[in-house]
């Protein structure tokens, strides 16, 4: 067994935060190769991870991130065992690197992105990953990742909620049809919309017909109920429909969050007008932290 150097296991306690026994024994595994040992620290460190309980679903943070052109946007689920790890900046640059990863480069499957290089880091997101386990000593998993694509014309903006750049929310909203400033600000302004009221439905036209039929049926329960009448005042319901249901559960009949007296739907005009012709919300995607997967995106 080659005797290893006291400052070769300092500098790869430097590189890896590792303990100096394990980094004595790593170097011993791998003949002295600093490179080596590093990488086969952070193995075990994701090996060692990946055995404990299952990460709690509700302990994690979602970082959105849209590209500067507006072209694509991306968002990010990332879970970990206790709240102290989201109190580390390693951590935090982690996920806001990989929100940015997503967005730029199309991964279809967590294996792709795991094996795919981090932003302005000479490293893959599998090694940055084990990286963050053995410094922190902590369990993080990927939960789930997203990447949207303008279709062009047309522009992707992104939206994360919470106290910093990472929250318990993040939004993505592409709008097509233009990508001058009023797409641009279309766009901006929907994500604060959807993260602020999250409506199930982009149109009138996509709430599935026996939603309506009981969202209509309740109506007429309730009235007949408190005026006592036994006819069904077909009109009245109708009404009620678009000044509750519709208002609350579609995106573009809803009350604008800057502006009450006026609806999503008038908002998309404006923003038309400021761009010089006529703009669609093609659709969005909510992540929200520890939210079941299946309900997370609206169907394009």
């Amino acid at each position: 067994m080659p005797r290893i150097p006291p400052d070769l296991v300092k500098e790869l306690r430097r590189r890896t935060g590792a303990s100096v026994l394990e980094c004595r024994r790593a170097l011993e595994a791998t003949g002295g190769d600093l490179r080596k040992a590093a990488a086969l620290l952070k193995l075990q460190a994701l090996t060692t991870a990946s055995r404990r309980p299952r990460i709690v679903g509700s302990n994690g943070v979602v970082a959105a991130h849209a590209l500067e052109d507006g072209s694509a946007g991306g968002l990010v689920e990332v879970s970990f065992e206790s709240r102290r790890a989201i109190r580390g900046e390693r951590f935090r640059q982690f996920v806001l690197a990989l929100a940015w990863q997503v967005a730029r480069a199309p991964a279809a499957s967590l294996e792709e992105l795991l094996e795919s290089p981090l932003p302005e880091r000479e490293t893959r997101v599998l090694d940055a990953l084990g990286d963050l386990v053995l410094r922190s000593g902590e369990a993080f998993g990927i939960r789930r990742f997203l990447r949207m694509a303008a279709r062009l014309p047309g522009v992707v903006a992104a939206y994360s909620h919470g106290p910093g750049p990472l929250g318990r929310l993040g939004v993505l909203v592409e709008v097509s049809g233009s990508q001058a400033p009023g797409a641009h600000r279309l766009a901006r302004e929907l994500t604060l919309q959807v993260s602020f009221h999250r409506p199930p439905y982009l149109r009138r036209q996509d709430v599935p017909d026996l939603r309506l039929a009981f969202e209509r049926e309740a109506i007429l329960r309730r009235f007949e109920r408190e005026t006592g009448r036994g006819s069904s005042p077909d009109a009245l319901a109708d009404e009620i429909m678009r000044n509750s249901f519709f208002r609350a559960a579609v995106l573009l009949d809803q009350p604008w969050v800057r502006d009450s007296s006026r609806t999503v739907a008038d908002l998309v005009e404006e923003c038309s007008v400021e761009a010089g012709v006529p703009l669609q919300v093609r659709r969005y995607v909510l992540f929200e932290a520890g939210a079941p997967v299946e309900e997370a995106a609206i169907p394009d």
